[in-house]
């Protein structure tokens, strides 16, 4: 019994927090989509000028070292040769909020593979 208490409980953990990721993959949809992001990078095999979401997402890991990428406080780990052309978005990602920044790396990170 003890084992269906805590398994409920995990459960209900999870799902009550469904809607703020929800919340941050619609709202880092948007930024993507506003920033323009989309202009470089996309979904799938179809090659822009920047890496695909996925290639992005693998190489990052997790949303922390992206939101460092985002800040400034970490070189490009996808590319870094051609990171000269990110210079001027770098800029405008750095001017986001804190929440915008993690918004936009929750929805960048749901490519991972």
């Amino acid at each position: 019994m003890k084992c269906s208490a805590l398994s409920l409980s995990i459960l209900f953990l999870l799902l009550s927090s469904l809607p703020a990721i929800a919340q941050e993959y619609t709202a880092g949809q948007a930024i993507f989509t506003k920033k323009k992001c989309q202009r470089c990078h996309v979904s799938g095999d179809l090659k822009k000028k920047g890496p695909s979401l996925e290639v992005i997402a693998k190489a990052y890991q997790d949303g922390a070292k992206l939101l460092s990428y985002f800040r400034g406080d970490m070189e490009p780990i996808v590319e870094p040769e051609r990171a000269n052309l990110m210079k001027m978005r770098r800029k405008q990602l750095k001017k986001l909020t804190n929440q915008q920044q993690k918004d936009l790396s929750q929805y960048m990170m749901s490519f991972k593979e």
